[in-house]
């Protein structure tokens, strides 16, 4: 029997999104937004907190949650209006 390696394959190319505290009219209304632990469940807890124009690693969306990587390594959650792209 003889062996074929498996062709190296490449890891998935991260995407990064901006947190965007700001209000439809322009305003700064929040300069440092909550990263949750559990995006339904607020009671969870916190893991950190980002800044308003801080990029952030963007691990996926369920729903009107986004579970973000803050630069420092930390995982959790902001809802969607808070992610410049999604604005």
């Amino acid at each position: 029997m003889s062996y074929t390696p498996m062709p190296e394959s490449k890891p998935a190319q991260a995407t990064y999104v901006t947190l965007d505290g700001r209000e439809e009219d322009g305003t700064l209304s929040v300069p440092s937004i909550n990263v949750w632990k559990d995006h339904n469940n607020r009671g969870a807890g916190v893991v950190g907190v980002g800044k308003h124009g801080q990029r952030v690693k963007l691990i996926r969306k369920v729903g009107d949650g986004v579970e973000i990587e803050l630069p420092n390594g930390a995982r959790g959650w902001v809802t969607y209006y808070f992610i410049k792209e999604n604005k």
